[in-house]
Order: structure tokens, then sequence, then C-alpha cells
């Protein structure tokens, strides 16, 4: 038996593939109900093609044609996407690759809580009682604070950025999705107004410290007066050191920290890293050559520009922004940044101008 700690997108997807493979897959499942409660913002950038998975219209709350960057001076650059980011519920969609896991075959347990494991044998708790399963294979998909990581000695030093976000009213562009760089309300991340239409917004930010007083100021800085309802999570920080495998027990998604710093989505990367995981366990390959080969130039590279950024002050934000070009930012994709940051660069003279200035004096 495969058991997968974990119903969000990337442990469903892999527990379908594997229950439609014929595979005897348990997906295991700590909460009452699948994609509750929401820590995520539920974007889905436009490289969502890379994934084999049809995503019904009825999931997409919204689709956005343009992202607006902002500077602390007020400054901005909007640019055209190449095709729509696709705005999620991000409960539905959870559940939706949780139903489609369970009618390839797979067996969801809910309210059943990772406790252990010794050998080859898995304990869970339910109700509290702690019932054992016999597993050939364990795979922790179950978040940051992945509790298969620490139990398999696959947690390492993490770090995370605190998410806090909010629906709120607001009057915004529907097609639109507004970044804040701006130190003042997130000093190494940034803030989001991401619109489910033109009345309603998802607004956060992400910070490593104090994600509450900069939540508060990025809310009064946007004149924020009417919230419908918070949410909050912890965001991984990629690093590529430590291993997501130890013998028979596999980490994919958040719990192996396979999440964009640039960004901080990790939708496409945990669902990229579910299909090699499958490679692997069916075809006796290994998985942690497999995933590195796929992702892991991107999301170092991703981790590299997260970390300069960082070392910017406000009025090199400031300059940042003035230097872009609109045209080749639609340019980029921050799904796959290896296959377009330097065509970026290379079509942003003042950019490129920009960048060596900022990585002389940094170094």
């Amino acid at each position: 038996m495969i058991a997968i700690v974990g119903a969000g997108p990337s442990g469903s997807y892999l527990a379908s593939m594997l229950a439609k493979d014929g595979k005897e897959v348990s997906l295991i499942e700590e909460h009452p109900e699948v994609g509750n409660p929401v820590q995520c913002t539920g974007i889905l950038s436009s490289s969502s093609d890379a994934l084999n998975v049809k995503i019904p219209e009825k999931l997409i709350v919204n689709k956005i044609k343009r992202v607006q960057l902002i500077s602390p001076n007020q400054n901005s650059l909007t640019f055209n996407l190449k095709e729509p980011d696709l705005i999620l519920d991000r409960k539905e969609f959870d559940k939706y690759l949780a139903e489609e896991a369970v009618k390839n075959g797979a067996k969801l347990l809910l309210q059943h809580r990772f406790v252990d494991y010794k050998e080859n044998k898995l304990q869970l708790r339910h109700k509290g009682e702690i019932t054992v399963k016999n597993f050939d294979a364990l795979i922790g998909s179950d978040g940051p604070s992945s509790q298969v990581a620490k139990a398999s000695n696959l947690y390492g030093n993490r770090r995370f950025w605190i998410a806090r976000q909010c629906r709120a009213k607001i009057k915004c562009e529907k097609d639109l999705f507004k970044v804040h760089f701006n130190k003042d309300i997130s000093p190494d991340f940034f803030g989001w107004v991401v619109p489910e239409n033109d009345e309603v917004a998802r607004i956060g930010i992400g910070a490593e410290k104090n994600s509450e007083h900069y939540f508060k100021k990025y809310l009064e800085m946007l004149n924020v007066k009417e919230i419908i309802d918070y949410q909050a999570g912890l965001i991984p920080i990629y690093d590529p050191k430590p291993k997501r495998i130890n013998k028979n027990v596999y980490l994919i998604g958040d719990a192996a920290l396979q999440v964009k710093a640039l960004s901080g989505g990790g939708i496409i990367k945990g669902m990229l890293a579910a299909e090699e995981l499958y490679n692997s366990l069916t075809n006796n390959l290994d998985y942690e050559m497999l995933w590195r080969k796929r992702m892991g130039m991107d999301l170092l590279l991703s981790l590299k520009m997260r970390n300069f950024l960082n070392k910017l002050s406000n009025k090199d934000y400031d300059s940042l922004v003035e230097s872009f070009n609109e045209n080749a930012l639609t340019e980029f994709n921050r799904e796959f940044p290896k296959k377009s940051l330097i065509k970026v660069i290379l079509k942003n003279p003042k950019l490129d101008f920009f960048l060596m200035s900022k990585i002389h004096k940094l170094l």
C-alpha cells in the first residue's frame, strides 16, 4: 500500500495517478473536509498547461490578463500576460482533485492524523485512537510543517514567510493583478491585490517576522474598510540542499519546499513533483534526480532572484520599476524563469544597467 499524507493538490494528484495505474493508495487527510482551511491565494500561473490536468471552468473564479508592478513612490508599470493566470476557488479545487483520486480507486481517509512510522508500519490517530497500517511507500504532502518530514529526518532547518491575507470589498479592475514592492509593508516579500471580480479582491503580504504588523500597514495603505474574511498560512522558503527521500519515504510540494521563492507559488511545482514521484515509483527511478532535473534549476534561480530583491532599498525599488520594459516583461515566465530571464534582460537595456550597478554595489 502507498500512503500519501495530505490531500492538497500534489498529494491528491499523485494519488489519482497511482490509483489509476492499479496501485493500492490511501490518501490521508487530518481535517474533516478536504480544502478547508484555505491557506493559499489560489493563483494558477499561465504555465498550468505544463500539467496533465484540465481545470473545470466551475473552479475558476477569475482570469488575470495583466500584472501591475507598483513601487514605493507609486510609480507603476503594467504588462500583459501571454496567457491568463487562473484565480481558483482553492477549496473546491482541492476537493475536485481528491474526488478524482477516489474515482480512480484511491481510498480517502478523513480525520486521520499522521503520528509516526516505524519500519513499514504507519501510525495514525483517528477519533482519539491509534491505528496501524502497513505501507510500501510513504509520501509526505502534508504542507510546510510536514510531520512526515520530521519523522523521517528530512525536515532540516526550514524558514518560512508568514502569509496573511483577507478577502475584502475594494474597487479593482477585474483582470489586473497588483504587486506592491515596498519595504514598509513587506521587508522580504511583497504585497498583492488579486481580484475575484471588480468589487472583491484577495489582499495579502508575506513576511518572515512581524507579518501581522505589516499586514495592518498594507490594509491601511490601501484604505481597506470592509473585510469579508481572513486567511493565513506558511510559505516555505526553498532550500536546495536537503534530500527529499529517505529509503521509502518521500516528500512533495510544500512539504518538500518545492515553492517558487520569487512569487511564493507552489501549486504547479508540487504537482510537477508528483508527476516525477509517480515516474519514480512506477518505473523504479531515482526521484531525487527526477525532480531536480525537472525543476531544480528554476527553483534555485527563483531563490537567487528573491534574495537579490530582498537586498534592495525602497529607492532601489523605485528605480527597478522605472527600468522595466512592459513588452519584455510579457516574455517572463515566473514558473520557468531559466527559459525567459535572459530574454527579458536583453530586451530591457535600462534593466540590464540597473542590475549591473546593483550587483556591483551589493557584492
